[in-house]
């Protein structure tokens, strides 16, 4: 039997509204921003010529490498409550490398 998509997140709300599982919350505002993340890349590049110059390819690995951590850093601030945002960003690069 397979699952769907809608079951995986029919779960998940119900784990949310009853809260058996700690840290369901932050997992649906990290999957909240990752798919805001990829809509905004999306709208962005949208139309344009997919070739990147080494100058943009440049920028673009420093932006996926500055600001992916941070969104990983938001659902370890908030499942944490001892960590803040400095050692979640840190945590959250060392994951990435």
């Amino acid at each position: 039997m397979r699952s769907s998509k809608n079951d995986y997140l029919a779960t998940l709300t119900a784990a949310l509204l009853f809260e058996t599982q700690e840290g369901v919350g932050a997992l649906l505002i990290a999957s909240g921003l990752w798919g805001y993340a990829a809509g905004l890349i999306l709208i962005a590049f949208r139309g344009t010529d997919r070739r990147l110059r080494a100058r943009d390819r440049f920028v673009l690995a420093v932006m996926i490498f500055s600001f992916l951590p941070l969104l990983g850093a938001v659902p370890i601030a908030m499942i944490v409550e001892s960590a803040n945002l400095a050692d979640a960003y840190f945590e959250a690069v060392s994951d990435m490398t």
